[in-house]
C-alpha cells in the first residue's frame, strides 16, 4: 500500500491577516475555528490535484474540517474515477477541541461535485471530537496515527493507492511514532516534522511494516505554470 500524505493547503489561519481573505458567507459561524482556504490555498490544492493526476488513488481520507474538506475536493477534480471524501475524526487537528467539523449537509452543499462520507469513530476506535487535554499532547496524537494506519492496513491489505489530507501535527504523530517506531516518551519529547501547506509526502506500507519514501515535496508548488504541475513523476512509482 503507497499513502501520499497531503498537508491541507493554506487556510486564514495560516496567514497574518485573515481579514483580507474573504471566505464564503454560508461559513460564517464557524470561521472562528475551522478556516476556509485562501485563494492561494485554493490554487496549492488545484496543483496537488494535478501533480497526482497520473495515480490512481483508491480512497482519499481527510479530517473533517473545512480546510481539509476543501482540499480534497479539488484533488478528487483530476481523479477520473474515483469521486469520495472519506472524513475520519481521527485525522482532526491537534488544537481543535470540542468540535467534530461542520454538518454534513452544509459541506455537500459546499461541494456538491464530490461525495462526503462521514464515518463512525468507532471505524478507527477514536471519537466524534476530543477535549483541549486529549489533544494536548504527542502520546495523544500517536495513539490517533496508530489507529489510523491500523485500519487502513486491514481495510486495504491486498494493496493500493490512498491519500491522506491532513494537518502538520499528523506527520509527527505519524512519522515519530508508526514510521520510526518511537516509544510514547520518546514521541513525547519529540518536536514533530514540519510541511508545507500544500506539501505531498509518501509511505510504501507492507506487511505492516512502513517506510518513508519522501516527505514534504513542494516541487508541485514551485513551477511556474500549474499545468505543469501534472507532467512531474513521483519517485517510487
Amino acid at each position: 500500500m503507497r499513502i501520499f500524505v497531503i498537508r491541507h493547503a493554506e487556510s486564514r489561519q495560516n496567514v497574518k491577516n485573515s481579514a483580507v481573505h474573504p471566505y464564503d458567507p454560508r461559513v460564517a459561524e464557524y470561521e472562528a475555528r475551522d478556516y476556509s482556504l485562501t485563494e492561494k490555498g485554493i490554487e496549492q490544492a488545484d496543483r496537488a490535484g494535478r501533480r497526482l493526476s497520473g495515480v490512481k488513488l483508491d480512497a482519499i481520507f481527510c479530517g473533517p474540517l473545512h480546510r481539509h474538506i476543501a482540499t480534497a475536493n479539488e484533488i478528487l477534480k483530476y481523479q477520473t474515477e474515483l469521486r469520495t471524501a472519506d472524513i475520519l475524526s481521527d485525522l482532526t487537528e491537534s488544537d481543535v477541541c470540542d468540535y467534530p467539523g461542520m454538518p454534513t449537509e452544509l459541506l455537500c452543499e459546499l461541494f456538491p461535485d464530490i461525495s462526503i462520507v462521514r464515518h463512525s469513530p468507532s471505524v478507527t476506535g477514536g471519537k466524534a471530537c476530543y477535549s483541549a487535554a486529549e489533544l494536548g499532547d504527542r502520546v495523544s496524537e500517536r495513539k490517533r496515527a496508530v489507529r489510523v494506519m491500523k485500519y487502513l492496513r486491514e481495510r486495504f491489505r491486498e494493496g493500493g493507492n490512498i491519500a491522506i489530507i491532513a494537518s502538520v501535527n499528523f506527520f509527527g504523530s505519524t512519522l515519530g511514532s508508526v514510521i520510526m517506531e518511537l516509544s510514547d516518551e520518546m514521541v513525547d519529547r519529540v518536536t514533530g516534522f514540519g510541511c508545507d501547506n500544500g506539501s505531498v509526502s509518501l509511505f510504501q506500507d507492507n506487511e505492516g511494516h512502513t517506510e518513508a519514501c519522501f516527505v514534504n515535496d513542494v516541487l508541485h508548488l514551485n513551477v511556474p505554470n500549474a499545468e505543469m504541475a501534472a507532467e512531474l513523476p513521483f519517485a517510487m512509482q
